[in-house]
């Protein structure tokens, strides 16, 4: 299994190996010293493990660092401290109860990944494979019914709609003298009022395997658009077999089958095609960025999204 892991420090060439050569075994995700920061992503990404790589901080930086724990102190079980003995020792004497371990440098990117995988699974950190795929299979259980439950309230709406319209339709002409009924009953149908009709809502899906980022968007959306969810690719997929959409807002990291792998079959297809997807990634890695870029989807943003950011996305691509 790959862990997730959270990154921050002024440390770039640490912080790059896990992107470079660690990337089979570690799912990275960067971040800022501003607790808030912080504080966010690890809410969003829920990481197995906070690892700060230490460079040039001073020692004021550091208390400061250590003081922004108390606020995130919910979100964070695991804290890992790559660097130099004198910072580490700093925020560890401040911090020791979330200090888990700590890597002096001196230290090659393979030792780093080998300690701590070791670490990861003498703890048994992480959801176990059987486990996973359980979850995974309630999640999928729960997108499709709440898919289920959109198109069944939708087609009662339908058919409410349809009813009051015949009955409003039948009133009209029996309230007519009977001559003027028999003689011009085509006009008395065409020009019976109708009841306003609701303006059709354009179509948002949303591909996410986390659950929170999928109740936020679809929260934030729902007063603007029909927005479906999808706790994967191949969910996603099989709800574009039964409908269409007007828009996709898709995960760039997702497990067995990411984003860009997703996007591939998009455009492979005849039918989804021409469809607008925008991506959503945590990763703010330069490669990755032109990586995504140059896949040519009508937009990204960066994890955590700032809602007023995705509306203007969403209404500058559909309206």
């Amino acid at each position: 299994m790959k862990y997730r892991v959270l990154l921050a420090g002024k440390n770039r060439a640490i912080v790059d190996d896990f992107f470079r050569t660690m990337d089979d075994r570690f799912e990275c995700l960067t971040t800022s010293n501003r607790s808030m920061d912080m504080a966010n992503h690890m809410a969003l990404f829920k990481p197995h493990a906070f690892i700060y790589c230490f460079a040039s901080e001073s020692k004021d930086d550091i208390i400061r660092l250590a003081e922004s724990f108390e606020t995130i102190s919910e979100e964070c079980r695991e804290v890992i401290l790559i660097g130099d003995p004198e910072p580490c020792e700093i925020f560890n004497r401040r911090k020791p109860e979330y200090v888990k371990m700590v890597l002096h440098r001196p230290i090659t990117a393979n030792s780093i990944k080998d300690k701590l995988i070791k670490y990861f699974e003498k703890n048994k950190i992480g959801v176990e494979p059987s486990k996973q795929d359980e979850e995974m299979e309630s999640l999928m259980a729960m997108a499709l019914s709440m898919q289920q439950k959109e198109e069944e309230e939708k087609a009662a709406r339908e058919a409410a709609m349809k009813e009051a319209a015949e009955n409003l339709r039948k009133t009209q002409v029996e309230s007519k003298p009977i001559g003027e009924t028999l003689a011009a009953p085509m006009e008395a149908a065409s020009t019976a009022p109708m009841p306003d009709e609701p303006i059709e809502m354009k179509h948002i899906l949303v591909i996410d395997d986390d659950l929170m980022m999928l109740r936020l968007v679809k929260a934030e959306l729902k007063e603007r658009y029909n927005v479906a969810t999808a706790v994967s690719g191949k969910i996603g997929m099989k709800f574009l077999e039964r409908r269409t959409t007007d828009l996709i807002l898709l995960d760039y990291e997702m497990p067995e089958e990411n984003g860009a792998e997703v996007l591939k079959k998009l455009r492979a297809n005849p039918m989804t095609r021409n469809i607008p997807v925008v991506f959503l990634t945590g990763m703010n890695n330069r490669e990755i960025i032109k990586q995504l870029v140059a896949m040519k989807p009508q937009g990204y943003l960066l994890k955590p999204i700032k809602c007023e950011q995705l509306v203007q996305t969403i209404q500058s691509i559909i309206g």
